[in-house]
């Protein structure tokens, strides 16, 4: 079975409930694709501290939650 699931992974109360839907259907996974990351182009320090927060909490906080 194929189930696309949309969600914002930067924000940590859809992860959970990401989690809680696949450990209650009790369905596991076999194998996943995470089309989730996004990066910035240009100097780092021209970054606005908010899409900074967002790039983390998406590319590195997510995986690791």
């Amino acid at each position: 079975m194929v189930q696309s699931i949309p969600a914002d992974l930067s924000l940590p109360a859809e992860r959970e409930e990401l989690f809680k839907k696949f450990h209650k259907d009790r369905t596991g996974v076999d194998i996943l694709i995470n089309n989730a990351g996004f990066g910035w182009y240009g100097f780092i320090h021209r970054i606005p501290q908010e899409i900074f927060r967002q790039m983390i909490a998406v590319n590195v906080e997510t995986v690791v939650h």
